[in-house]
This record gives structure tokens, sequence and C-alpha cells, in this order.
């Protein structure tokens, strides 16, 4: 399962973050005007309230506070 989070103050502010599991980085993040926010918010909620799993992809570019951007999301 995953942790979702709001951050509202210092480098993560007004983004999205996801605590990821397995090889990846700590967390996942979005940023709250990136046009994918409001879709990718409601999968990751279902995915949580359904106990579902979802794959969160993020990508190798330099990360903020071992946080990478996530590119897009699916069920497993």
């Amino acid at each position: 399962m995953f942790k979702l989070t709001v951050q509202m103050g210092g480098e993560h502010s007004n983004k999205l973050l996801v605590q990821l599991n397995e090889d990846c980085p700590t967390y996942g993040y979005l940023s709250n005007e990136d046009p994918a926010y409001n879709s990718t918010l409601s999968m990751l909620l279902a995915a949580k309230m359904s106990k579902e799993k979802i794959r969160v992809v993020v990508d190798d570019s330099p990360q903020i506070s071992d946080a990478a951007k996530i590119q897009w999301v699916n069920f497993k």
C-alpha cells in the first residue's frame, strides 16, 4: 500500500506526495498545477479506498529531497 500526503510548506509546497515502496525513491510527487494532478489523485484515492495495488512510475531526473516526479499511475 502507499501513503498520501499533501505538503503545504517547504520544498514540497503545493505538491501531492506519495510514499513509495520497493526499489524506488522514498516519495513520488506531483504539483497541484500539473494537468494530470486531478486524475492522478483520483486514481490514488480509489486504489487506497478499495485496497487495490497501483503502479506509480517516477522519472529519473534530479530528485527534490528524496522525491521523484510522478510520470504516470495505473492499476496493477
